[in-house]
């Protein structure tokens, strides 16, 4: 996240897309109602960051599991 907020760093325009893509991607499924209208673009990209930090670091098949509690938690309610 820091090379989004560095317009000198060499991945600050890969990170910007990144962003982008975050904010437009799941605008369509906010608003049909698929998923929370509360969640912005720096929480989508922090939470599947620390979802494939943790799934990193457990054994097997966690991965799994924790892209579900993920999908699972973007769900509107």
């Amino acid at each position: 996240m820091v090379a989004l907020h560095d317009p000198e760093s060499t991945l600050h325009a890969s990170c910007a897309g990144l962003r982008t893509a975050a904010r437009d991607l799941p605008a369509g499924a906010q608003r049909s109602g698929h998923i929370r209208a509360d969640l912005d673009a720096d929480q989508l990209l922090t939470a599947v960051h620390g979802m494939a930090w943790a799934a990193r670091q457990a054994p097997g098949t966690a991965g799994d599991r924790f892209l579900s509690l993920l999908v699972e938690g973007l769900e509107a309610r």
